[in-house]
């Protein structure tokens, strides 16, 4: 009674009315029919030439793995001899290979109880699997509408929506089969959410508490879930970086060819990562793009003002022989940019020119 009382309630946690007027909420798909523990269960133990045939309904709901694997855990529980081994058929029996005369009753008796045990346990572990995991089936539509439905089933406390608009993000259909729940609450960051406006959106979702160090990606324990509910879910927007003002793009060309020639691809690739590291500091880049032309050694970058410069320093900063030619700038070499410039450009005055009388 306790274990179909758990199992109801885990069932109706998930499940959510639906309305034509409304968008379709997710709802709980039903667990396996093969978990269902018949009223009795059709099981014999008979001896057939020469060998002792054990069948039963419940061994039909096995895996073919798990019939491999039964007969290690069927041997010690029936009582058989160590000299009798028990290996499965086609038609989910497992038989010895041979069978010296037994009392067959006992082991009947006994295989009722192993029956009646295995059965009660994979019970209780389908209960702890749907109370740790979602099994969801969403047709479509609001964001709120699928996160409070998980927030329903793990029995975890209202998640903050900033801002409180996201809430009306319209989100696709997705189902879920036994998702942990980290990975059932992050899944619409990774999809492409659709404001009022039909503008793309993109989340991000954070846990303040116990449970901001995350949950491994496999059928969670009770400690990690505990951790979930004694923290905070915040479902925010994402701004990408250079997205909220528009800025404008430039081109620039930096000569990596120094005096010993082309770079070799190592370095090359190690100047690349340190500028892509450089650029996306705070934030992925929208604007920023660097190629390189390894025929003439040059490489050309696209970006803000703000890009190409940091992308100058870098570049500067490994290969002090490089020439950098910036949009509204003089082809600067690294080395003449150390040195005093007396020129114009180094914003030094010029002397007063002379006019004939």
């Amino acid at each position: 009674m306790l274990i179909a009382a758990l199992l109801a309630t885990a069932h109706l946690a998930v499940a959510l009315p639906q309305s034509q007027s409304a968008p379709v909420p997710p709802t709980n798909v039903a667990h396996d029919a093969g978990n269902e523990t018949p009223a009795e269960d059709d099981m014999s133990v008979e001896v057939v030439a020469g060998e002792l045939v054990i069948q039963s309904s419940f061994f039909e709901t096995l895996s073919e793995e798990e019939m491999r694997e039964y007969p290690q855990r069927m041997r010690p529980s029936l009582g058989l001899p160590e000299n009798v081994y028990l290996y499965p058929d086609a038609n989910h029996r497992f038989h010895s290979f041979r069978w010296d005369g037994g009392d067959v009753d006992a082991v009947r008796a006994r295989l009722k109880n192993f029956i009646r045990f295995e059965r009660n346990s994979r019970e209780l572990e389908n209960v702890r699997i749907m109370q740790q995991t979602a099994t969801l089936d969403f047709k479509g539509g609001r964001l709120s509408d699928y996160i409070d439905s998980l927030v329903r089933h793990f029995a975890l406390p209202t998640p903050v929506f900033d801002p409180p608009e996201l809430r009306t993000a319209m989100m696709p259909a997705v189902q879920l089969n036994r998702l942990d729940l980290a990975s059932a609450f992050s899944l619409p960051g990774s999809l492409s959410l659709l404001d009022e406006s039909k503008s793309t959106v993109r989340i991000r979702v954070t846990w303040v508490g116990p449970g901001s160090s995350g949950m491994p990606g496999r059928v969670p324990t009770d400690k990690p879930l505990a951790d979930y509910r004694q923290s905070v879910c915040i479902i925010s927007r994402v701004v990408e970086k250079n997205a909220a003002t528009p800025s404008v793009n430039r081109r620039a060309v930096f000569n990596l060819v120094g005096e010993q020639g082309a770079l070799p691809e190592a370095e090359l690739r190690r100047i690349m990562e340190a500028i892509q590291v450089a650029i996306d500091l705070d934030g992925r880049s929208m604007t920023f793009k660097a190629k390189y032309h390894e025929g003439s050694g040059l490489l050309i970058v696209q970006g803000t003002a703000d890009e190409l410069d940091l992308a100058a320093q870098v570049v500067r900063a490994k290969l002090p022989q490089s020439r950098i030619e910036l949009p509204g700038a003089i082809a600067t070499d690294a080395t003449d940019a150390s040195r005093p410039n007396d020129g114009p450009s180094a914003g030094v005055p010029s002397a007063p020119r002379r006019t004939k009388p």
